[in-house]
């Protein structure tokens, strides 16, 4: 199946590769993280329903699928390919942004 990001979900990958990069000054951390996140990702080609379904999860009517990768959160859909909608920090308020794509 193919895979497509959306804009969001490519502003918080760079976003989260920055933080890394130049907040916490640590760019060999930057690339293995969002190695890792892009590597569990691409995952979802060979087996799209590996991840949990956000409603069940959280109780609320969401439109989607979840994967964890590390301490993000890669939220995705299925419909003819896979769409990684967004990438979220699950060490912050990550519900408040659920939802917003």
């Amino acid at each position: 199946m193919k895979l497509r990001y959306t804009p969001l979900a490519m502003a918080d990958l760079q976003e989260i590769d920055d933080y890394i990069r130049n907040k916490l000054m640590n760019p060999d951390a930057a690339e293995r993280i969002t190695a890792a996140i892009l590597t569990d990702a691409s995952r979802l080609k060979n087996n799209p329903s590996l991840g949990f379904d956000l409603s069940r999860k959280t109780g609320r009517e969401i439109v989607g699928r979840g994967l964890v990768s590390g301490k993000y959160l890669i939220i995705y859909d299925t419909d003819d390919c896979i769409s990684i909608l967004r990438i979220l920090d699950t060490r912050v308020d990550f519900m408040r942004r659920i939802g917003t794509w």
